[in-house]
């Protein structure tokens, strides 16, 4: 069964799907590797973020005119702040802080590493679920042969979510996330 149920905090039930499951249905010929939402190319981005939005509250309280133009630039850019981040932008763009680290091909040694981080079974028993809202600092982009984006996985090793646009919340039990790290670090992933 591709979907499990799993009661949300409000009484829905919400579907997820398994790491595993998710893995083996994506028909994809290479992956790339990226961090995000870290580094210096965050704290850059970040300061002229802010900079620019300091900027332009400035200039609305001072000039009468254009006033349109300024709110619609603040809200692209408050888009950035208190709001969940992906690797991929609403436009399909990838985050202006992402950073790709490493590409994986299909088949390959690398790509047979990777499926046993994500697919090893364990028992659930086991498992935690955390509390805290994502931050997801890592992701995988899958490519076909085109070089066109099937799906991406972003990921948070903190509090231990995966999410998909296209699936939603993925589940995988920690010790998948230590292997993934692992995996991912020696890729050159600063997790």
């Amino acid at each position: 069964m591709l979907f499990d149920k799993r009661r949300s905090v409000n009484g829905k039930y919400l579907q997820y799907m398994k790491i595993k499951d998710y893995i083996r249905n994506i028909q994809y010929d290479y992956i790339e590797t990226f961090s995000l939402l870290r580094g210096k190319k965050n704290d850059l981005f970040y300061k002229d973020l802010f900079d620019e939005i300091k900027d332009i509250e400035k200039s609305m309280k001072e000039v009468k005119f254009g006033w349109y133009r300024q709110t619609k630039r603040l809200a692209e850019l408050e888009k950035y702040i208190n709001r969940t981040q992906y690797i991929l932008t609403d436009s399909c763009d990838f985050h202006p802080t992402s950073e790709k680290v490493s590409t994986i091909n299909a088949n390959d040694g690398d790509d047979f590493l990777l499926n046993v981080a994500l697919c090893s079974e364990y028992d659930k028993a086991d498992d935690f679920e955390t509390a805290c809202a994502p931050t997801y600092r890592d992701a995988l982009v899958f490519f076909d042969g085109s070089n066109n984006i099937i799906t991406a996985l972003n990921i948070c090793f903190e509090c231990k979510k995966m999410y998909s646009k296209e699936k939603g919340t993925i589940f995988a039990h920690h010790k998948n996330y230590q292997q993934l790290a692992k995996f991912l670090r020696s890729k050159g992933h600063d997790i």
